[in-house]
């Protein structure tokens, strides 16, 4: 449960960071191809993990005194992991580019995305740029 919450609070800063920093570019007359495909991957994640709520279901298995805990369907796990990894892609590259005021690289951004990936360390970096926008 706590894991839960602590994923929507990720999933809730993603979402402010890359609209107020696409804000910013489309005040400076910039729109990124990529971010069309933002709100349908924050859906999608929504969707997978309720799905994931929803349809797993818990199989023990012992062979030899030693548990073996299985969750299936396993698409769905990966459909999640898939559609928030686009959303971190995602929020990198438009914060990068609403710093710099131009569609930033993939080396430009690869930095962000990992203090993204890595929220734990790299909240105490993005934060005050996010602030900064």
């Amino acid at each position: 449960m706590l894991a839960s919450i602590g994923g929507a609070c990720l999933l809730c800063w993603l979402i402010a960071i890359a609209h107020k920093a696409n804000h910013k570019l489309a005040s400076i007359n910039l729109h990124l191809n990529i971010f069309r495909f933002f709100n349908w991957s924050v859906l999608v994640s929504v969707i997978s993990f309720l799905l994931i709520l929803f349809f797993s279901t818990d199989v023990n298995t012992s062979s030899n005194n030693i548990n073996i805990h299985y969750t299936t369907p396993i698409i769905f796990p990966v459909i999640f992991s898939v559609s928030f990894l686009s959303v971190i892609i995602i929020t990198a590259k438009t914060l990068v580019s609403a710093e710099q005021n131009k569609d930033a690289s993939f080396e430009e951004y690869f930095n962000a995305f990992i203090l993204l990936s890595f929220a734990v360390i790299g909240l105490w970096y993005i934060h005050p740029r996010a602030q900064n926008l």
